[in-house]
């Protein structure tokens, strides 16, 4: 697929098959909400994703599973950032980037291992909402 074809509606359709995982909230997002609210689904796959980090540092059987959705995930998202598609690089900027940002003690600690982990793209993005 190239840069200039991956769209906000391809976007989508990619997350479903990258982040399996993250099929059952898409699923409630959509019976909410009756249609897709790209960023709202975008400020749940951010929590989503901070607890997928939260339990691949567990010692349950499944963290490696779960360290491999975070980099699963965070791969896709530098691909969008990327992407010529206006709609789906304001998309993951405001409300994938803009989500990052921790909001309780908890959080921080997650936005500090994911912040590190983030491609070159993201993290220049993540820099005009986080200056620290």
């Amino acid at each position: 697929m190239g840069k200039s074809a991956f769209t906000l509606d391809k976007f989508i359709q990619e997350l479903m098959v990258v982040a399996p995982e993250f099929q059952t909230v898409y699923e409630e997002h959509m019976s909410d909400n009756d249609e897709l609210l790209p960023h709202v689904l975008m400020g749940d796959f951010v929590r989503f994703l901070f607890d997928a980090y939260r339990k691949s540092m567990t010692s349950m059987s499944d963290a490696e599973n779960w360290s491999q959705f975070v980099n699963r995930s965070l791969a896709l998202m530098e691909r969008a950032i990327a992407s010529e598609d206006p709609r789906l690089v304001n998309l993951i900027s405001v409300s994938f980037v803009g989500n990052l940002l921790p909001s309780d003690e908890r959080d921080a600690e997650s936005y500090k291992a994911i912040k590190v982990q983030l491609g070159p793209k993201l993290r220049e993005e993540l820099n005009l909402y986080d200056s620290s």
